[in-house]
């Protein structure tokens, strides 16, 4: 999640949660008796006489329309955002230009690799943008009876692998295994 939306979510959680309790409190010191002024009656004939206004349907759905949009937005902001997988590589030795490559072909590929060492059952591989920096992360699921130091050896050397491919590039690789 982007740190935008996350600041954006806890500052309307905060804001939401001391609005009700602000209400909550009112509403006991008014049950109470506990106003510090008297209320006896709450007159709200000025507000049920808008209900009854030729404007007040299309305010009322325009209201409803920019909530709606409003939530959709902060629904959307949630998304990380997914970039281009490609990764630009500089050349050896200096070279002028540069080496476009694709990020989640190089993660399925080690995937691919790391489901055919003995031991493994499935192996998958996902790219993302974690804090700026491009993560390739491999799931691997081993089988309960593999030889975990063998399979584990075997992973270290796709990883190192993948590591040694982006060499130079602000990427991440990563390994997941699991059992079952």
């Amino acid at each position: 999640m982007k740190r935008g939306a996350i600041v954006l979510d806890r500052f309307l959680t905060l804001l939401i949660g001391l609005v009700l309790i602000a209400l909550g409190v009112g509403a006991a010191a008014w049950q109470l008796d506990r106003l510090p002024f008297t209320l006896d009656s709450l007159n709200l004939s000025g507000y049920t006489d808008l209900t009854e206004q030729g404007w007040w349907p299309w305010a009322l759905g325009a209201g409803g329309v920019v909530v709606v949009l409003l939530g959709l937005a902060l629904l959307v902001k949630q998304f990380p955002a997914r970039r281009a997988p490609v990764v630009s590589l500089a050349l050896p030795d200096g070279k002028p230009g540069s080496l476009l490559f694709d990020v989640d072909a190089v993660a399925a590929r080690a995937a691919d690799e790391a489901s055919e060492i003995d031991g493994v059952k499935s192996a998958r591989s996902r790219t993302a943008t974690e804090k700026g920096l491009r993560v390739v992360t491999l799931l691997v699921t081993i089988n309960a009876n593999a030889d975990v130091p063998v399979v584990f050896e075997r992973l270290s050397e796709v990883r190192a692998g993948v590591a040694k491919v982006v060499e130079g590039t602000p990427l991440a690789v990563r390994v997941l295994v699991s059992a079952s």
